[in-house]
């Protein structure tokens, strides 16, 4: 067995692959690149390349990902949510963020009966709970709901090539928002409506990725509850096998967030951001190249799903919502909440001069990383 197949040195490199992708990320070649792909390229780089195991080599640093780390991260990225603040997300923004909901489950549905239907693949249906979760509240949703399917370790090339057409597609909405938007204001320009964010001049504005890391008493607690958290949502599956765990998972995580001293805990978006990518590098190098290139229709096969959901949303949100006469600024970064989650939804409205829609962004982000994966997951097994 070569040294970097036995599990130290392999999980030294998973590590070093993670801090590799951010050190690419702030590199102006590869800004526009999401984190994410990075992440999964590297990953499938050093396994096709020899470097760590792919696949066919079973190794215990792999398994320990899927059932420990990937869990592990869905709690930590779960407590950002405070539900009692999603009331300051305003009326008109809430309708927008749900009425793209709407568009992106009845955009899964026409895109898995346009792409295969009852002849399509038994994943397909599992693929569309995942793009349903991710386009309703962002790829937390996303990699929940292929943890729940095992999609990753059952079908690592169908779970890749999803994953990237994802992130291809998502960048394409962000620049197509943006020059789409500023389009419709200019041919058919809407009066501003006052701020909803609830925010002054001199408020500093939240962003997602930058809590400070936290003292050990925070990062021992944060650990401790979501391994308590990830133990109970196991247990509760053997009592109800009916109920998926993540589901569990999800419910438990968002009741401990709402808990005034687990919030106050810091380091969990980091530490859960870390161990996200960390499952995403093993992802990635359970991507076998060959497999992909043999299956070359899948990308064009999953490019025609995402497109035909993307474009039943836009409909619901920009068509409705413009009929209905909302600010265009507003469709859009609702919009974003709903594709790409509080980052996406943050990136839009700076993009667009709106320091008023921040905040509420991140909120209907918010209530997105919620709803997701119940959504996601009723959808797949519905469809099946």
């Amino acid at each position: 067995m070569p040294f970097t197949f036995q599990p130290v040195p392999l999980a030294a490199i998973l590590c070093l692959l993670v801090a590799l992708a951010d050190w690419l990320g702030r590199r102006r070649a590869f800004r526009q690149v999401s984190p994410a792909i990075l992440v999964i390229g590297l990953g499938a780089l050093a396994a096709n390349g020899g470097l760590i195991p792919a696949s066919a080599t079973p190794t215990p640093v792999y398994d320990a990902a899927f059932t420990y780390l990937a869990p592990l991260a869905v709690f930590l990225l779960m407590l950002n949510i405070n539900l009692p603040t999603l009331q300051r997300i305003g009326l008109p923004m809430l309708g927008l963020f749900f009425l793209g909901t709407l568009g992106s489950l009845v955009g899964a549905v026409l895109a898995f009966w346009a792409v295969g239907g009852g002849q399509a693949a038994p994943w397909l249906a599992k693929v569309a709970g995942m793009y349903t979760g991710t386009y309703i509240g962002g790829s937390l949703n996303f990699n929940a709901i292929a943890l729940h399917y095992r999609l990753g370790e059952e079908l690592p090339h169908v779970f890749a090539a999803a994953t990237a057409v994802d992130n291809v597609v998502g960048s394409l909405a962000i620049m197509a928002t943006l020059g789409v938007t500023r389009w419709l204001a200019r041919r058919w320009p809407r009066h501003q409506a006052a701020p909803d964010s609830g925010l002054t001049g001199n408020d500093p504005l939240p962003h997602p990725t930058a809590h400070p890391p936290g003292s050990l008493l925070d990062l021992g607690l944060l650990l401790g509850l979501g391994l308590a958290v990830w133990w109970v949502a196991n247990q509760a599956a053997a009592w109800l096998p009916a109920v998926p765990p993540i589901l569990v998972l999800t419910t438990l995580s968002l009741a401990v967030a709402q808990i005034p001293a687990v919030a106050r805990l810091r380091g969990a978006q980091l530490l859960g951001t870390f161990l996200i990518y960390i499952f995403l590098a093993v992802i990635g190098a359970y991507c076998d190249f060959a497999v992909l290139i043999q299956n070359h229709t899948l990308a064009l096969q999953l490019m025609a799903f995402v497109g035909i959901l993307i474009s039943t949303h836009a409909l619901f949100i920009f068509g409705v919502g413009g009929w209905l006469g909302q600010d265009w600024a507003k469709i859009a970064v609702a919009s974003m909440a709903n594709i790409g989650g509080p980052p996406t939804a943050l990136a839009v409205a700076e993009g667009l001069r709106r320091p008023d829609l921040l905040l509420p962004g991140v909120l209907g982000g918010g209530i997105g990383y919620a709803i997701g994966t119940y959504l996601g997951i009723g959808l797949a097994e519905w469809l099946q």
